[in-house]
Parts: C-alpha cells; sequence; structure tokens
C-alpha cells in the first residue's frame, strides 16, 4: 500500500490538522489488519456506513458496493444461511454484542467462510447509535475443522473392525471410502475402480441385487441397521459369498448423514456348508423300524448343551430340548429371571410351561410353530426333531418380549400363580425385546438347525446299524477325531486345552506360532500358567492361585479377560483377550478350553486415540485463549477510537493504534503458524525460496528483535566465520531464529544472559542459542518438537500455541539441516542447528 504526503507551506490553510493524520494512520491499519471493519445502522435493512479498505482483499469487493445498496450484504448470504443470520440480529440488541458465522459470496464466485461480531454502541438514553462490527475469512479453518472430523470418525470406525473390510458412504456427496481389505474381497483395483453405489451394486450378483439394494433403503429409513449375507461377482466371473453390515448416522435434522459398515468374506463358510449338506443328502434312509429310538440314544448329550447354550447365547434368547411331552432333555440356556425363578417355581406356572413346550414341539414338517407362552404370554419357538416318521425330541426357543404384550394382562396372570407383583414387574422389565421379524428369522434358523439334526440322527441311526466289530467303531472315532482337528487346525484364534492340574492337553497351530514355540510337544503337558501367564501388566509376579484362566475348571465357570499379558518362548510379552470354559464330560469338569487373541496393536490404537483427544483439547483451549486476549484488546480500543471521544489525547490515540497493529499481527502470525502446519500435515511442502547469502546477513533479520528487547536481558551474540555462504531462504531463517530468542527471552529471568553461538562445523554451518532459564526435563525435551506441546502448558501467562518448535524443525530440516535441544532442569537450554554450506548444497 502507497501512502502519499504532500508538502506544505506553515501558512498554507490546507495543512493537514492531527486529526486528519490520526485518519490516516487509522485508515492504514485498518488496511492492514486481517480483519474487515465496518459499521451500519442499527435499524430498518441494516445499510453499511463505513467498510475498511481490505474489503478489496478479503472479498473482492469496493466499499462503495456496500455503502450504495443498502441490500447489497444479504443478496451475498448464502441462501442457506440467511434466515439463521437474521434471526440472530436480534440478541444484538439484548446483550449488545452477537458472533456468527456464516458463507459469504466472493466476487470470484465462490462462497467463503466469515466469523462477523458486531457491538451495538447506544447514546446516554441507551438508545442505539450505531452497530460496529468485525469480519473476518475463517474458510481454510473451517475445512481443518471438517478434515478433524471425518479422521476422528474414521479412527473410532477403525477401532471397531477387525480382520474386515470396512467402507464408509458418505450419503450427501454420494462419495464412498472402501478400505484396501474390501478391494480385494470385490476382486478390483483401488487404482482403477471408483466406488459408488451403483459401482456397488453393479458387482452384486444379479439375483442377490434387490436384497441387498432393500436392505440398504430400509436401514436408512426405518434408522436401524442391517446384516445380510449375499453373493458378488468378480470381474473374472468368480463367484464370493460376504456378509455386509451397516449403519447410518443423522444429522441434527435427521438427515441421513454417513453410512459406515464392514464386509466379511464368508466363501469358505459357505462352500464347507454346501460340502457338508451334499454329504447328509447322500445319505441312505435308516431302517423302518424306529421303535425304542430316543434321542439321549442318539447323540451326546454334552455336545449339543455347548450347541444349545451357543445358539442361545449368540441370538439373544433361552433354548432348551424336551422330549415329545415337554420334559427337560437338556438344562436351560440363557433362560430369564422371570421364567427360570418365578414362574416355574409356581406348581400352576411350571403345569403351564410344560404344557406349551409340548404345544410348542408338535410335529410340523413346514416349518417352525411360533407362539405366546400359555403360561404368561412371552413369545416363543419350537420345531420338532424326527427319525423318520418318529417324533423323538424338539427343540424350543423364546422368552422375548414385543410391543404386542399387555404389561396389565401379564401382571394379572402374576396374581393368578400367586407370585409378588413388584417382583414379578421387575424380572418382566429384564426380558430381551425383540421385534416379530427378527424372532421369526432365529425360529427359520432353528427349524433348519432341528432339521438338520434329524438328519444326524438318521444318519447315526444307520451307522450305529451298519458298524458290528470294533475295527469300525475305532474308525468312526479316529474320522470325528480328524474332523474335530479339522476345524481346530484351521482357525486363526489360538487355542488349547488344559486339564484340571493347568496343564496343556492340545493346542492348535495358531496358539503355537503365537505364542513363538515351533512345535506342539514344546507346549503339551506343561504347566501353562508358568509358561505363559506367570506375571501381570504391570510386571508383578502373578500367583497361580489367582489365575483367573484357572477359574474355569476350577469353579466351572466362564471367563471373560482383555487387559492381561501372556509371555512368548523368547520372553517377550503381549497383551492378549482370551476367553476360558471349562470342558465336561458325563457333567463332571475335566479341564478348559483357553481361546485367546493378540491384542497389543488394538491397546495402541486405543491409547493413541485417547492422546489424540487430550492433544486436541489442550490446543483448543490454548488457540482460544491465545487468540481472545489480542481480539478483546482490539475491539476495546477500536471501540474507543470510533466514538471520536475529544476528550482522547492525541499520544493515548496513537498508543491505542499501535497496540491494535501489534496485536493484529500477532494474531496474523498465529494464523501463518496454523496454515504452515496445516500444510505441512496434508503434505503440501513448505514454501522455500533459496537464494545465496552470508551468515551476518541472516543474522541482520532479527536485528528489528534485538532492538524491540527491554533491557531486562543481556545479549551476546558471537559469530564465526560470519561471511560464510549459505543457499537459504532469509525470511525463513529469520522466523526460525526470532523464535529460539523469543523462547529463552520468555523462559529465563530477567538480567540473565541470553547468548547466540555461530561456528564452522565440518560441512555445515552450527548455530546455537543458550539461556539461563528454567530448563526442561527428558520428557519435555523429548517433546519439544511435537505439534501442539507446549512445555509448562498450565502457565497462561506465557503466550504461544505450541505450533513454533514444530515449524522450526520443519523449516530447518526442508533446508537439509538438523536441530536438537539440550537441556537441564533450572539449569537453562541450548538449541542447536545446522544448515549444509553453500558448496555442498550445490554439489
Amino acid at each position: 500500500m502507497t501512502v502519499e504526503h504532500s508538502k506544505y507551506s506553515g501558512d498554507n490553510p490546507d495543512t493537514p490538522t492531527t486529526q486528519d493524520i490520526d485518519s490516516s494512520r487509522l485508515q492504514l491499519l485498518l488496511a492492514l489488519s486481517p480483519a474487515v471493519i465496518y459499521t451500519c445502522r442499527p435499524d430498518g435493512d441494516y445499510g453499511a456506513t463505513f467498510i475498511s479498505e481490505n474489503i478489496r482483499k478479503q472479498l473482492g469487493y469496493e466499499p462503495s458496493d456496500f455503502i450504495a445498496d443498502s441490500g447489497f450484504w444479504a443478496s451475498k448470504i448464502h441462501p442457506e444461511d440467511r434466515s439463521r443470520v437474521f434471526e440472530s440480529l436480534p440478541k444484538l440488541f439484548r446483550t449488545g454484542n452477537s458472533i456468527h458465522e456464516y458463507r459469504f459470496l466472493h466476487k470470484d464466485g465462490i462462497y467463503r467462510w466469515m466469523r462477523d461480531e458486531l457491538i451495538l454502541l447506544k447514546d446516554q438514553d441507551g438508545k442505539p447509535l450505531e452497530i460496529v462490527g468485525s469480519w473476518m475469512d475463517i474458510s481454510e479453518r473451517k475445512v481443518l475443522e471438517d478434515n478433524l472430523r471425518d479422521s476422528q470418525a474414521h479412527l473410532e470406525e477403525a477401532q471397531k473392525i477387525a480382520h474386515l473390510g470396512s467402507w464408509h458412504w458418505d450419503v450427501l456427496s454420494g462419495e464412498i471410502f472402501w478400505s484396501d481389505e474390501v478391494f480385494r474381497i470385490f476382486g478390483v483395483d483401488s487404482q482403477t475402480f471408483s466406488p459408488t453405489y451403483k459401482s456397488f451394486l453393479d458387482c452384486i450378483h444379479p439375483e442377490d441385487r434387490g436384497c441387498v439394494d432393500e436392505a440398504v433403503q430400509r436401514a436408512v429409513k426405518e434408522r436401524v441397521p442391517y446384516g445380510i449375507d449375499h453373493r458378488i461377482v468378480q470381474p473374472d466371473g468368480s463367484i464370493r459369498y460376504v456378509y455386509e453390515q451397516g449403519r447410518v448416522t443423522y444429522s441434527e435434522d435427521g438427515e441421513p448423514v454417513h453410512m459406515v459398515g464392514t464386509v466379511l468374506d464368508i466363501t469358505d463358510r459357505k462352500r464347507a456348508e454346501a460340502i457338508i449338506q451334499g454329504r447328509l443328502d447322500s445319505l441312505t434312509r435308516p431302517e423302518a423300524d424306529t421303535v425304542g429310538l430316543s434321542f439321549e440314544n442318539l447323540f451326546d448329550l454334552d455336545e449339543i448343551q455347548k450347541v444349545q447354550d451357543a445358539f442361545a447365547k449368540a441370538t439373544g434368547v433361552a433354548s432348551i430340548t424336551t422330549d415329545t411331552n415337554g420334559r427337560p432333555i437338556t438344562k436351560p440356556s440363557n433362560f430369564c429371571r422371570l421364567c427360570r425363578d418365578i414362574i416355574r417355581k409356581t406348581e400352576k406356572g411350571l403345569t403351564n410351561c410344560m404344557y406349551s413346550n409340548a404345544v410348542l414341539g408338535r410335529v410340523n414338517p413346514n416349518g417352525p410353530i411360533m407362539q405366546p407362552c400359555s403360561s404368561c404370554g412371552l413369545w416363543n419357538g419350537g420345531a420338532s426333531i424326527m427319525v423318520g416318521d418318529r417324533h423323538i425330541a424338539n427343540w424350543l426357543i423364546g422368552q422375548v418380549r414385543n410391543e404386542q404384550q399387555d404389561d396389565e394382562r401379564m401382571l394379572a396372570y402374576a396374581r393368578e400363580i400367586g407370585v409378588n407383583e413388584e417382583r414379578f414387574r421387575a424380572a418382566l422389565a429384564e426380558v430381551n425385546v425383540m421385534s416379530n421379524e427378527q424372532f421369526s428369522q432365529i425360529c427359520q434358523a432353528l427349524f433348519l438347525m432341528a432339521k438338520q439334526l434329524s438328519t444326524l440322527a438318521y444318519q447315526n441311526v444307520q451307522q450305529a446299524r451298519a458298524i458290528h466289530d470294533r475295527d469300525e467303531i475305532e474308525e468312526a472315532l479316529r474320522e470325528s477325531e480328524e474332523k474335530f482337528k479339522l476345524l481346530l487346525n484351521s482357525t486363526a484364534e489360538a487355542i488349547y486345552g488344559l486339564d484340571t492340574e493347568g496343564k496343556c492337553t492340545f493346542c492348535n497351530p495358531a496358539c503355537i506360532e503365537m505364542l513363538g514355540y515351533e512345535r506342539m510337544s514344546d507346549l503339551l503337558g506343561k504347566n501353562m500358567h508358568d509358561l505363559i501367564h506367570h506375571h501381570r501388566l504391570d510386571g508383578t509376579e502373578y500367583p497361580e492361585e489367582e489365575c483367573k484362566i484357572y477359574k474355569a475348571f476350577r469353579r466351572d465357570e466362564g471367563v471373560h479377560v482383555d487387559d492381561e499379558v501372556l509371555r512368548r518362548a523368547d520372553g517377550s510379552s503381549f497383551v492378549a483377550e482370551y476367553w476360558s470354559y471349562p470342558m465336561r464330560k458325563k457333567n463332571e469338569v475335566i479341564g478348559s478350553v483357553v481361546t485367546f487373541l493378540d491384542i497389543t496393536e488394538r491397546k495402541w490404537a486405543e491409547e493413541a486415540l485417547r492422546e489424540n483427544d487430550r492433544i486436541k483439547t489442550e490446543f483448543v483451549k490454548t488457540v482460544a485463549h491465545e487468540f481472545r486476549t489480542p481480539l478483546t484488546a482490539i475491539q476495546g480500543f477500536s471501540e474507543l477510537l470510533l466514538m471520536n471521544n475529544q476528550q482522547i489525547s492525541l499520544e493515548e490515540q496513537e498508543q491505542s493504534l499501535r497496540y491494535i497493529y501489534e496485536r493484529s499481527l500477532l494474531l496474523s502470525d498465529m494464523v501463518d503458524d496454523m496454515l504452515d502446519i496445516a500444510r505441512i500435515e496434508s503434505g503440501a511442502a513448505l514454501s522455500i525460496k533459496m537464494s545465496l547469502c552470508q551468515v551476518a546477513e541472516i543474522f541482520r533479520q532479527v536485528e528489528p528483535f534485538f532492538k524491540a528487547q527491554p533491557s531486562q536481558h543481556r545479549l551476546d551474540v558471537t559469530l564465526a566465520d560470519e561471511n560464510t555462504l549459505l543457499n537459504v531462504d532469509k525470511g525463513k531463517m529469520g522466523q526460525v531464529l526470532e523464535n529460539l530468542l523469543s523462547n529463552a527471552v520468555k523462559f529465563s529471568p530477567a538480567g540473565s544472559l541470553v547468548q547466540i553461538r555461530g561456528d564452522l562445523v565440518e560441512k555445515s554451518y552450527q548455530i546455537s542459542v543458550t539461556d539461563q532459564g528454567i530448563g526442561m526435563t527428558p520428557e519435555q525435551v523429548e517433546k519439544i518438537f511435537d505439534k501442539f506441546y507446549r512445555a509448562d502448558a498450565s502457565d497462561t501467562a506465557v503466550s504461544g500455541i505450541g505450533l513454533g518448535m514444530n515449524i522450526v524443525k520443519n523449516i530447518v530440516e526442508a533446508h537439509g539441516g538438523r536441530i536438537w535441544l539440550e537441556s537441564e532442569l533450572n539449569r537453562g537450554s541450548t538449541v542447536s542447528f545446522t544448515l549444509p554450506l553453500a558448496q555442498e548444497i550445490d554439489n
């Protein structure tokens, strides 16, 4: 900006007054400020009466555009923001100030985010005189905020995913993000394939495409997660099976914003199911005579109990196997307290339950039976198990509620069977709630599994009548063991078995590999607590009598833990999540089965997330504090000057304007720091303009800093070989030196010495800044170059937002140099950095 001064004679009546000079100075400061200053009328259309000249730089318009057309400002506000802006204006007249952010159309046709801060000026009677506003472009800050929110959302979702492909769909923009695993499952190249909802549907098998689209649309409309099995067709024509699930997030207005989910490749599982079904279909029917057969004769009840327990746990329903009269064969699985401890404890309630069990188990070859329990009205389902045309057992599930249950009718039943109503009501509230659709799907799965058991019963009968000698029986046992080994060896989870003394009885390959051993014999017969579980997470000894894994066979109870460590063969350890469940034979606990996973990376990710949240919170607090202080001063002094109070002396006016100017430069520096960091984080290189210069020229960049320092500190500068040539960006090097000197002054006591040294060191020039300040601990030294780190964040009297040293490090490294810090608590600090000599860079 050029400021022209005319020459006047002392007697010239047109000689500018002091007020004219002050006005020119104010206009200059306003033009250099990062914020546009304006005034407008406090009523009507809020027409502008003054706009600072820097409006041209900020938005490309002329001040006269706003002053000549009272509706100009409102016409350029984004249509989606306009009503919100005007609705917030009444607050200004209630409180005297108002702040809002909105999008405003730049002259180049692109909307910019603006922060608009207004103050209402009133006369002595409280009547509004004028509105004074400060307008600042915050578009880059908004972009940073959006990027931070997106990254945080992706990270949170990633913690929930284990060995699955994940995806993220921006419903508004239509953009879809796939993880590398999803591209692999779909058999497409991430470099050439652009995932969109349409291209995703195109990958789905034509027969399944409609069901998948319907499930997604229902999830969006009804706000419920979805999960579905379906086929996909890879580019080479291969068909794979996947299990896909997803959920939708919504805006405050209730509109769908994002959908996130996972894709699991279940092709191998589907193929195994097809093979098993084929084998079952190939079996011949048993002989017609099925008299005398019972469920107990055909199946190992311990194995059936495990299957029943697992089904109940996975689906959230109660489960039991009964004979054809409704009498239990297996132990109840997942029974609710209402049925187990209240209704079935009464004679009438138990009788009704037995009758309901018998009704549910009646033969129905076409599907499961679903109906409310005749005892209390909870929904139940059942499927019959057959051998030929003989009905041998029922598999029953239920004890769930839906929206159709009448609580008052159920309480009336409580009175009928003579139980306490309050106790009945409390237990009723604990019953699992499930939609009819979901329960129906579970019943369909039950029917298929019961049908499989019926088929297996045929097989067992046929095999039992065909095996006549010991060799055939042993072969059948070997085949069963091979199937068990196949299942054990094919899983990626580590599994081992224990006897009642804690010794290993079996282990799978995943267990051997995860623990760092070479062969199964390294573990078999060994006390597993002594071998892999003898220390806690904090390194202290873990007594065997407190071992949670052993609770499974000592107390006959399942255990799940995710905060203990297991030891490898080489002595290293890892954080493990494990499950330990008892093994039984003929209702006697004979040991336990332990399954575990290495969750070290998951724990690291959780810790990194917590640290990220902490740093973000500290940064926001620091930035708010650092911006608020100068802004408050600028607002106060600007308001004072704009009132044009004749009682303010010229000296006071000049001091106020200088203070405004200095604080605006401070704000500009902080914004520049944040933008530098944003560019570095985005992968963009710092803008470095290299030129040959002598060391002495670099130090001339900070001469204003030396002159501006008060006399409380002594500065000692010693430069060896100051004519040494360096190839550097002088401005950036000045920024480095000023930052280091500023820190040395801020963190050292008045009267202390600050030394600057420059020396030739091998093929570099080394510059060091030494102070006699408070120093740092080794932990602080390690973090000093991290983003947002402040050595003493609790001292709000020391300004700064924790970006300076990180920027300094990036500038030095961009020049091919290195930087380090040496410090001792209460003994001062020395920051040193090197720069390559000019000829080294040229070479």
